[in-house]
């Protein structure tokens, strides 16, 4: 199976963990072959990037993976990081006609080397990428669909013809012709697990002896969310006191309704 995935990191400590229910509905929903496009929508820093990865990682080791390439784009502008906090990153989805070229250099490099030394129009891209995606069954991975503002490119992947498929995340989805699947809340006992994984990681003695009760509270005071139990938890390996941490998300900013970056930024600054 060709495939441009990125290396499995799925954002500083911890590792993925939990999400085995949608792993399974997810994957069926694909293989079922009923819908195009699906989307994996929720609110910023619920792991949809690191969902969507890890589905693809489950359909590439599997022996019956049912196709002949995946592509991965994502169009994410800023990442976490332990050291500097967000930083921006620069978008793998560029343009129109750049998505084009790089999706057709991944499923048929000779076929691009062919077209790009003629200087093709991108009419030609495109009736050859749907060509091939009529012929053959690829699926196309879409990371942060909201950051994307050009027309053509939602048009593209509207119009993606089938046996082929688009998995898509998004804050918001797509909008229309598509199955969403809304990302639940991440489960208190994985996000328990996340949290003395990470205390583990950094040799935070302290923090794995706390109680399961009061390791509770404080993820609950960040609504569970994963992102943010890995940001508090880094906040006190930095020396901020862990009731602090855990809590000045929730004094300041109500979460859900913040753009996750956003609210970060804002954190950072505090």
């Amino acid at each position: 199976c060709l495939n441009n995935l990125p290396i499995e990191d799925y954002d500083l400590d911890g590792g993925f963990v939990g999400r085995r229910n949608e792993i399974i509905k997810i994957k069926k929903l694909l293989y079922s072959n009923q819908d195009r496009i699906i989307s994996i929508t929720g609110a910023g820093g619920l792991g949809k990037t690191s969902l969507a990865l890890k589905i693809a990682y489950s359909i590439l080791s599997e022996e019956e993976n049912p196709y002949s390439a995946m592509i991965w784009f994502s169009a994410k502008e800023n990442k976490l990081t332990s050291e500097n906090g967000i930083v921006s990153i620069e978008s793998q989805i560029s343009d129109y006609i750049t998505l084009l070229r790089d999706i057709l250099s991944v499923i048929d490099k000779n076929s691009f080397d062919i077209i790009d030394k003629k200087s093709m129009r991108e009419e030609n891209y495109l009736e050859f990428i749907y060509d091939l995606f009529e012929k053959k069954r690829y699926l196309l991975i879409i990371d942060n669909l909201e950051t994307i503002i050009d027309a053509d490119i939602i048009e593209f992947i509207k119009n993606v013809p089938r046996p082929s498929q688009i998995l898509i995340t998004s804050r918001k989805g797509l909008g229309e012709i598509e199955r969403r699947y809304p990302l639940p809340d991440f489960l208190l006992s994985d996000a328990v697990k996340l949290f003395r994984i990470i205390s583990k990681e950094r040799n935070r003695s302290d923090l794995l002896k706390l109680s399961q009760s009061n390791i509770e509270t404080l993820i609950k005071s960040v609504s569970s969310y994963p992102l943010l139990i890995k940001w508090s938890i880094g906040k006190v390996c930095l020396g901020m006191d862990i009731n602090k941490a855990f809590n000045k998300i929730k004094r300041n900013v109500f979460f859900h309704n913040s753009p996750l970056s956003a609210l970060l930024l804002r954190y950072r600054s505090m």
